[in-house]
């Protein structure tokens, strides 16, 4: 995606999260400020044309970096929404729904580039990556992930999500959409560590 649409769609984005706050000034300042960085960023890597693991990370470190100058305003003093019978502000107001979300798009979207960018940069180390494992992958996450929320019981359906794959693989390989690759054992490292690090950090967080 061109760097110009998904700086618009980021803007967008934190215009969404922040919409109980949009009649303060400063507010429309800070998602201007991280819409440019946004586009600058995505500029330079166009024109550069850095691919691979270590600038995908280093990328997503900057944008960090940009969003938490937050603690830098006088932004972080301002409080929740009220409370009141309205849905989208009682999802607003919990911390639990918002850790979610998070932990939704690291595991899926980002989850997906990350594998996407290390695969560029060592391409016989995960073997293909099919559509039909990017979408695998990033539900099979987003499910473990899902088992952290839950606590309990619902941790030992983890070892049953990840015997679930090699099942998937034995009824689907004479298929063109799954290859051997689906199950070797550092794709599996590396997406099952994505969501099991996020998913150990969101349940300390819980805690």
């Amino acid at each position: 995606m061109g760097g110009i649409p998904h700086s618009a769609l980021v803007a967008l984005a934190h215009t969404v999260l922040l919409w109980p706050y949009l009649q303060n000034p400063k507010i429309w300042i800070f998602i201007a400020f991280l819409g440019i960085t946004h586009l600058f960023q995505d500029s330079y890597k166009i024109k550069a044309k850095k691919d691979g693991f270590a600038f995908y990370i280093i990328d997503q470190l900057m944008h960090v970096a940009f969003a938490s100058c937050v603690w830098f305003t006088d932004l972080t003093k301002l409080q929740p929404p009220p409370q009141s019978d309205n849905f989208w502000i009682s999802l607003y107001n919990n911390d639990v729904a918002i850790l979610y979300v998070m932990a939704f798009l690291l595991v899926t979207y980002n989850g997906h580039w990350m594998i996407v960018s290390f695969k560029q940069s060592y391409p016989k180390a995960l073997g293909e990556y099919t559509h039909f494992d990017r979408w695998y992958g990033m539900i099979e996450r987003l499910l473990a992930v899902s088992m952290f929320f839950l606590g309990g019981k619902y941790f030992l359906l983890l070892p049953i999500l990840f015997c679930a794959r090699f099942i998937v693989y034995a009824i689907g390989r004479n298929t063109s959409a799954i290859h051997k690759g689906f199950i070797s054992p550092r794709t599996l490292l590396f997406s099952w560590t994505i969501a099991l690090v996020i998913g150990a950090v969101c349940f300390n967080i819980l805690q």
